[in-house]
């Protein structure tokens, strides 16, 4: 598998996430590696937030 994103937060480790993360307000960003840093490829898509 080709990695084309991962995710930043200040978890530090994937083991650290709370199951219920409706009790964590911790934001997070998705970073795209370049060759998939295309804007359009989320043009439509809104904005949301779970919390």
């Amino acid at each position: 598998m080709k990695i084309i994103a991962h995710i930043e937060n200040d978890f530090p480790a994937k083991f650290g996430i709370p199951r219920q993360s409706g009790l964590v307000s911790l934001p997070s960003r998705i970073l795209f590696e370049p060759p998939y840093r295309n804007p359009d490829a989320l043009r439509g898509l809104e904005t949301f937030s779970h919390l």
